[in-house]
């Protein structure tokens, strides 16, 4: 049992590390009777080709996991960084702030979950992983389209992207999927590249920020309260605002704002949700044990007041 006396930083950081122990297990190659194990089986019989190239978008993704995992975990010790900060100096949490850093660890616990479900099969995967990848490249294009750089820097970055679209593009066709690159039309609007639905008529977006955060925690409350600090939102600024005479007098006040920001154990407690439920997701697909993560977390929650 946690002792009531740790830190609750120390405590969210041992929560990470056992993640991190539990996603440097995933194995290059499936283990044997593992889910992973089964579906590349599954699709590498597909009738009318392309099963060897769904196996390797499932290889593929099981890779990038390792990756994302990492920043997951890079994330919510930014939480015990507030955390931390707040118990050196003897002060109140920085609430805007921590629900700040909270937030993409949420989204990207939520993009992990969705991913790695339990209820699809390897097809359906395979297509996830190519939709995550179409939808990362069209943010790229966003935001190189937001700068103006040099011209040979803009066509060296274009470049860049056009070579990953056309990777992206090989992989669609190679599976047997339907997909379209991306297009200009005479008024400059950009369509973005994209995986096609079944009928080859519609790109297959990636599901809302809102409901990936919804996959790992059912509030549904919880991301436009994490997004209000976020956003800067009037009211968010406003929150917490007293008013107090000025201590040095001549009929002065002094206004002390708190911001708004989700509970510190409340933050704790989705922080900890966010590395177990993702981790358990790739852990499950690889047949891993998480159990020692798993209990830990629940530990942590009991210290912060959450079960």
């Amino acid at each position: 049992m946690a002792s009531p006396l740790e830190s609750p930083h120390v405590a969210l950081r041992s929560v990470c590390d056992l993640s991190i122990d539990v996603v440097n297990r995933v194995p290059d190659g499936a283990l044997r009777e593992s889910p992973r194990s089964q579906e590349s089986r599954e699709v590498r019989s597909t009738s009318g080709g392309g099963g060897r190239s769904r196996a390797d978008l499932l290889d593929d993704l099981s890779h990038d996991s390792v990756i994302v995992m990492a920043n997951l975990t890079l994330l919510v010790n930014g939480v015990a960084d507030c955390l931390q900060i707040a118990a050196a100096r003897d002060n109140a949490v920085n609430t805007p702030a921590l629900s700040s850093v909270l937030r993409p660890a949420m989204e990207v616990a939520g993009q992990v979950t969705w991913l790695f479900s339990d209820n699809i099969d390897g097809h359906e995967r395979g297509r996830r992983y190519l939709i995550w990848r179409f939808s990362d490249l069209r943010h790229q294009r966003h935001v190189l389209g937001e700068f103006r750089p040099e011209a040979d820097e803009e066509q060296a970055a274009l470049k860049e992207l056009d070579a990953e679209e056309q990777v992206l593009l090989d992989l669609a066709a190679s599976a047997k999927w339907p997909a379209r690159g991306s297009t200009m039309s005479a008024r400059g609007d950009h369509q973005a590249a994209a995986l096609l639905n079944r009928e080859c008529s519609k790109p297959e977006p990636m599901p809302k920020i809102n409901e990936l955060v919804r996959l790992v925690t059912s509030s549904a409350s919880v991301y436009s309260l994490l997004s209000v600090p976020s956003h800067g939102r009037r009211f968010g600024m406003l929150h917490d605002l007293e008013v107090r005479p000025s201590p040095h007098g001549r009929g002065k006040e002094d206004a002390q704002v708190g911001g708004f920001g989700v509970p510190p154990n409340l933050a704790i407690g989705l922080a900890c949700l966010a590395v177990d439920t993702a981790t358990r997701s790739v852990a499950g697909w690889n047949r891993l044990d998480s159990g020692r993560l798993h209990q830990r977390v629940i530990e942590v929650l009991r210290m912060a007041g959450i079960t």
